[in-house]
């Protein structure tokens, strides 16, 4: 089992030697833009589905003619 050392510097919290407030600030950013090109992959996406529909329409109309 590995030891995690915790210790307050200047008010400041390390757990093995990371500035955890600092750490937590990071990946809370990488959160954010991560959830921005989710859904901007979302919205791609339907936006493909709806052209996909489009198409196979047009296709169909184009079969019957």
């Amino acid at each position: 089992m590995k030891r995690i050392r915790v210790e307050e510097i200047d008010g400041i919290i390390y757990i093995d030697g990371v500035d955890i407030i600092k750490k937590l600030s990071e990946l809370s950013k990488e959160n954010d833009r991560l959830f921005l090109e989710n859904d901007n992959l979302k919205k791609t996406e339907e936006q493909h589905r709806r052209l996909n529909g489009k198409l196979r329409e047009e296709l169909k109309h184009l079969k019957n003619n």
